[in-house]
């Protein structure tokens, strides 16, 4: 179910519900870890949590959709100015202490962002998009049924892209076997063989969990 919303007036309503964890170097990036709400202008703003501008000072037009975990922005604003903020310089925004991260704008030219479902070391997230594929297309005669023209031309289909950021350089790849392997490999040898020794199919299956075990086995901390 989709809720268009002032994501300012929106945000400001939950910002006096929760109190932020203290950032100190103690401070673990574990899966129920609140970031603080506002907007994170680059990746090194939201490592450290602390957000460059925020809701309280903003006002946007925004379409949250909560079961795809994704925010699309239309256009967003300081209060009592008429400039927008140029959303390609945002790096993501956090709503109700959750971080989202932009992708590629859609096709009415909203900002887009998809939100972390896994935060640690390794982060994950997922947003639809476009891709365009050749398809083989036939023309059939009416009285035979028989194609007697074919040929392949472009269509739109809908994919989910599966994404990962590595919270510590901020590096971010598609979620697949081959780059989770890569990025495993240093500092997790057993859990990269473990995994590279599973069959092809198997392995795609498991690689969300062995995902979730890395984290767990790797925990990282939030910069000063």
């Amino acid at each position: 179910m989709k809720r268009i919303l002032c994501l300012g007036l929106f945000v400001c309503c939950w910002a006096t519900l929760s109190a932020q964890e203290n950032l100190d170097s103690t401070t673990i990036l574990s899966a129920n870890f609140k970031f603080q709400d506002g907007v994170y202008m680059t990746f090194g703003a939201f490592q450290r949590d602390q957000p460059d501008l925020s809701w309280v000072g903003l006002e946007a037009n925004s379409v949250i959709n909560d079961e795809k975990q994704t925010i699309k922005i239309e256009w967003l604003k300081r209060k009592g100015q008429k400039a927008s903020i140029n959303l390609d310089s945002i790096w993501g925004i956090c709503v109700n202490g959750v971080p989202y991260i932009q992708v590629d704008k859609d096709k009415n030219d909203f900002g887009a962002f998809s939100a972390l479902r896994v935060r640690g070391k390794i982060c994950y997230y997922e947003f639809e998009t476009v891709v365009e594929e050749m398809v083989d297309i036939k023309a059939y005669n009416p009285l035979t049924g028989r194609p007697f023209r074919s040929a392949k031309l472009p269509r739109n289909r809908n994919v989910i892209q599966d994404m990962m950021l590595d919270f510590v350089s901020g590096r971010i790849a598609e979620f697949n076997k081959r780059n989770f392997l890569d990025w495993v490999k240093k500092d997790d040898p057993a859990l990269w063989r473990s995994l590279k020794e599973l069959p092809e199919k198997e392995a795609e299956e498991k690689l969300y969990k062995c995902l979730l075990i890395y984290d767990d086995r790797h925990p990282v901390f939030l910069s000063e």
